[in-house]
C-alpha cells in the first residue's frame, strides 16, 4: 500500500509517540530527529493531528505531545483524514480499490466484522 508523504510521516510520528515507554509528553524535535522529518513539516502535521483529536499538546518546559486516546482506537483512516486536505470518503474508497483493499460489506452475513461490532471502520 502506498501512502502520501503526509500520511506516511504522520503515521511514523504517531508510532514513534506510541512506542515511548514513558507517558510523558514528547517534544516534536525528538520525533523529528528519530524519524528524520523536518521539524517545521512535523509541526504542521501535529497541528492537524491535534485538531482532529488524535494527539494532545502541553506547553512549557516539559511540554510536548501525547496520544489523545488509546492507540487501538486510532485508525489509519483517521490519520489520513486528519492530514490530507483534499481527501474525501469517495476518493478514499477509490484509492483503497486501486490498491487492492476491499472494505467489508456490513450487510454480508459472512462478514467477520458486522456493523454493530465496528465493521464499518476500515482499520
Amino acid at each position: 500500500m502506498k501512502f502520501t508523504t503526509k500520511s506516511r510521516y504522520a503515521l511514523d510520528a504517531l508510532i514513534d509517540l506510541y512506542s515511548r515507554t514513558s507517558l510523558e509528553p514528547v517534544k516534536i524535535s525528538e520525533i523529528a530527529v528519530n524519524q528524520s522529518i523536518e521539524m517545521n513539516y512535523l509541526e504542521q502535521l501535529f497541528r492537524k493531528l491535534r485538531i482532529a483529536g488524535l494527539v494532545k499538546s502541553s506547553r512549557g518546559r516539559n511540554g510536548g505531545y501525547v496520544l489523545a486516546m488509546d492507540a487501538s482506537l486510532i485508525s489509519v483512516k483517521d490519520v489520513m483524514f486528519a492530514v490530507e486536505e483534499d481527501l474525501d470518503y469517495i476518493e478514499f474508497e477509490n484509492w483503497l480499490w486501486k490498491n487492492g483493499i476491499r472494505l467489508p460489506n456490513p450487510e454480508d452475513p459472512n462478514n467477520p466484522y458486522p456493523k454493530e461490532d465496528g465493521g464499518d471502520e476500515l482499520f
